[in-house]
């Protein structure tokens, strides 16, 4: 190992730059699977907004608008609260 002088200067030590334990594919394996729980979850919501009518008149801004809170706050859709904007 060849240090540089400011290096053996340095009372931490050589700057190492760390490496992720998982390394490339476990990024690209973590970045594939949050995908999958992300289209998971708006499906959910689609489906928990369909069935409690949040896509029954998409004509104006207002119901497009409580459907598409509806699909992404759905678990409090299931709690009962509603997102219907009027």
């Amino acid at each position: 190992m060849n240090l540089r002088p400011v290096d053996a200067l340095d009372c931490r030590g050589p700057r190492v730059r760390p490496t992720p334990s998982w390394g490339l594919q476990g990024l690209v394996m973590r970045s594939r699977s949050s995908s999958i729980l992300s289209i998971v979850y708006v499906v959910i919501g689609v489906v928990v907004a369909s069935s409690h009518a949040y896509f029954v008149h998409l004509t104006a801004v207002l119901p497009i608008l409580s459907a598409v809170l509806a699909v992404f706050l759905w678990p409090l859709v299931l709690l009962g609260v509603s997102l219907h904007l009027h």
